[in-house]
């Protein structure tokens, strides 16, 4: 069974080969989540008897009750309706930082991102209930509510696993503004909603759910490794769903990269976009310079932080930095990273942007990421998007100070 670019045989030649960038369009809403939730109908339980599940446990049993109400495409709901609140959530943020004009430009910008829309609007993948809780928890805490905040970061860990990378800067912030007490206090009733979620498969199979959780970082028991590495027991799990309700992709060019799938009444077309100026080089000598240049691109951004670090949009500035780091280090030691991984990385810096070019910018790049190969070169344009944003933020703070309000905002706490 194929479906997108990814049908399982020589990953690493579809996604890093030559002549690879583009879209990635996968199909792991049906392919996977359907048949997870299928399975879990069935009374099996996630990481031990559904081992292709490979997230926290909100992010299924959030679409569950949706699957059982009105089947496979109702159980998208959740993750299109945080999709569309996740727009005025920009606007709301951004309003913190900037002027009404650009705030609304923000939400618009966001409701009506092709990157956006492609990921989460069109193929409804995992990272977006995510983003919109992370989002809100930064929100939260704009707003001086750093309990309510704790427990919503909560929430966004809940659902996808990834945010903890910016969980030590979260946590700085709490304690920098909020004090010792408060710190405590958030950080109590995050991990104690963590825990309390976890417990249960914690209880069943500790090893296991720690071995997902971690991507395969944490050591887990020999049963764990054994069981995710058995190439038999995805095709056991899925077979199932396969055989009554399958989705078939064929091609309709004479390219590979050109597909129309079918699942039950629904068509997806996978007409990959290639720019032909990036077939000059190939995708994996793209990402071979580009891990050269991520570091010392991340050494200019990390020294422009310094002279903003006062500033309120830091947060979330840092907090887009450090995701971007320490997917960067995912992608070396772990896995090559997929694009979509960059959604809640990408919003941060267009929140807090203060001026049009920076917005503009903000905008800009996750497009033009698109026409770039999947991998490390990825991470180059996020790392810019932060650069350009804090250097303008620079400025907008150096103005302020010398008695030039470039803007009408609302006082920031």
């Amino acid at each position: 069974m194929t479906y997108g670019i990814n049908n399982g045989i020589n990953l690493d030649q579809y996604l890093y080969g030559p002549f690879n960038p583009g879209f990635e369009i996968y199909h792991d809403f049906y392919y996977y989540y359907v048949t997870q939730l299928a399975e879990l109908s069935k009374g099996l339980i996630p990481y031990t008897q559904i081992p292709t599940y490979a997230y926290p446990p909100l992010f299924l049993y959030s679409l569950y009750p949706f699957y059982l109400l009105g089947g496979s495409f109702s159980a998208s709901i959740p993750i299109w309706l945080t999709d569309a609140a996740t727009a005025p959530l920009v606007y709301l943020v951004a309003r913190h930082f900037t002027s009404s004009k650009l705030s609304f430009i923000a939400g618009v910008s966001y409701a009506i991102s092709p990157f956006f829309l492609l990921y989460e609007g069109y193929l409804w993948f995992s990272s977006q209930p995510m983003t919109f809780f992370v989002i809100l928890s930064f929100y939260l805490l704009i707003k001086k509510r750093p309990i309510w905040a704790s427990a919503v970061f909560a929430i966004a860990v809940l659902f996808k696993q990834e945010v903890i990378f910016v969980f030590p800067i979260y946590l700085i912030w709490l304690y920098t503004r909020f004090g010792r007490p408060i710190f405590f206090r958030g950080l109590i009733i995050t991990c104690s909603i963590i825990l309390a979620v976890s417990v249960p498969f914690l209880l069943i199979s500790p090893g296991l759910y720690l071995y997902v959780m971690s991507y395969g970082v944490i050591p887990s028991s020999v049963f764990a490794s054994s069981h995710l590495s058995n190439s038999n027991t995805i095709s056991q799990i899925t077979s199932p769903l396969a055989s009554s309700t399958s989705l078939s992709c064929s091609t309709i060019s004479n390219t590979w990269r050109s597909l129309i799938c079918n699942y039950g009444d629904l068509t997806y077309t996978d007409s990959k976009f290639v720019a032909s100026w990036t077939t000059i080089f190939s995708a994996s000598f793209m990402n071979l310079i580009s891990t050269w240049i991520f570091v010392p691109l991340l050494a200019v951004t990390s020294y422009n932080f310094i002279r903003l670090r006062k500033d309120p949009s830091i947060l979330l500035l840092s907090a887009s930095l450090i995701s971007t780091t320490m997917l960067a280090l995912f992608s070396y030691q772990v896995h090559p990273i997929y694009r979509y991984y960059l959604l809640p990385v990408y919003v941060m810096p267009l929140v807090v942007s203060r001026s049009r070019l920076s917005m503009s910018l903000a905008i800009t790049l996750p497009l033009v990421s698109l026409i770039f190969p999947s991998g490390f070169a990825q991470l180059l344009f996020p790392l810019l998007d932060c650069l350009t944003v804090v250097l303008f933020n620079q400025k907008s703070t150096v103005a302020v100070e010398n008695g030039v309000v470039p803007f009408s905002s609302p006082t920031m706490p």
